[in-house]
């Protein structure tokens, strides 16, 4: 049986759709308040849940929180930890390297200090990592190799860029990519599969070739593939 866990922004619930099958399941588990712009990772027991926005009634502009949830989903409950984002942010990328989660701060422009912070799930600790990314970016998308996590364009209060950067837990290190995308894209609602081999981006939002696929060899970059 294979499950599909889906996070609805803006909202509290938490549907499950059976991919062999064809309805949708309303988990009773709840979030505290409807978020958007969460990242979230499965660790393969538990499904966590970092950051978000919200909208208080009233108020035109989002709210950032520092949150983190572990959603059980066999058991269909959700914790909130005592660990805390060291500052309110959402969309953020986060990726599980079988020992730890990292998140890469997202927004806000004004406040991001382009931190990379990595959480502890036995300790439930947040640790500030000593790299930063390369420049404020939101809304980019990234993919975990198994070895390094490449994240592609991104919003960056100003357009959309179409930089690519790498970064390694291991050595705690961040690098530019010579390659570059196209154009500058956004993460919603592209989605992003990685081979084993190449990274393959299926182009989304409003772009001009969003029927176009672009392979990024993740062992021969710099080099871009169309």
């Amino acid at each position: 049986m294979v499950f599909l866990i889906i996070m609805s922004a803006f909202s509290t619930f938490v549907p499950q759709v059976k991919a062999q099958e064809t309805y949708v399941t309303i988990q009773q588990a709840k979030l505290p308040i409807g978020l958007s712009g969460v990242s979230s990772v499965w660790t393969g027991k538990y499904i966590y849940v970092f950051g978000g926005a919200y909208r208080p009634a009233g108020v035109e502009e989002d709210r950032g929180v520092d949150t983190i949830f572990q959603y059980d989903p066999f058991s269909d409950t959700l914790m909130q930890m005592s660990a805390k984002l060291p500052r309110p942010t959402w969309y953020t990328q986060s990726f599980y390297d079988g020992n730890y989660i990292y998140i890469l701060e997202g927004a806000i422009l004004q406040t991001s200090k382009l931190e990379i912070w990595r959480y502890d799930l036995v300790k439930d600790e947040i640790t500030v990592m000593s790299a930063k990314q390369p420049y404020f970016v939101v809304g980019g998308t990234g993919v975990w190799t198994g070895e390094y996590l490449y994240c592609f364009g991104g919003y960056d209060g100003y357009g959309w860029r179409n930089d690519i950067f790498r970064y390694n837990p291991k050595t705690d290190t961040v690098n530019v990519m010579g390659a570059k995308l196209p154009y500058g894209i956004s993460a919603i609602p592209e989605q992003k599969v990685y081979d084993g081999r190449s990274i393959y981006i299926f182009l989304g939002r409003n772009r001009p070739l969003a029927s176009k696929l672009t392979a990024i060899p993740s062992i021969s970059l710099p080099r871009v593939c169309r």
